[in-house]
């Protein structure tokens, strides 16, 4: 995962992994890439986690700040998305669900109403205001 990175998809014995040039598949669970990509910023997956709860003040379905490319919030569903909100360009109602657009100029469709996508990015604008200070 990296700036480029748009949503992954949680499998479960794989994910796959949507960036702007189309759909990889990795071949392991989702939390072990996070493990990585948090790694690589010198922090673990857990710290990060327990920070952005304080933050927030929530403790469940919070987003997951890697860095400044790379925040995630889950669309719970069959298959759970984490949307890379840095790439989303907007997002608009259509009929109960949320059309989700990305900067690359692709779309997905997510069975959230769009108030949902609303308090993500406000809780997204207040961790992202905390890591300025």
């Amino acid at each position: 995962m990296n700036e480029f990175t748009l949503y992954f998809v949680e499998k479960n014995d794989k994910t796959i992994i949507w960036d702007f040039n189309g759909a990889k598949i990795e071949h392991c669970n989702y939390k072990k890439i996070l493990k990585q990509v948090c790694e690589q910023e010198i922090t673990t997956l857990k710290a990060r986690q327990e920070i952005v709860a304080k933050i927030t003040n929530r403790h469940n379905n919070i987003p997951l700040y890697v860095n400044e490319k790379l925040i995630f919030f889950k669309i719970k569903d069959d298959d759970n998305i984490w949307i890379n909100f840095f790439n989303v360009l907007w997002y608009e109602s259509e009929n109960n669900k949320t059309r989700v657009f990305f900067k690359n100029g692709s779309t997905i469709l997510i069975n959230k109403k769009i108030k949902y996508l609303k308090e993500m990015a406000k809780l997204i604008k207040k961790i992202t205001f905390y890591t300025q200070k």
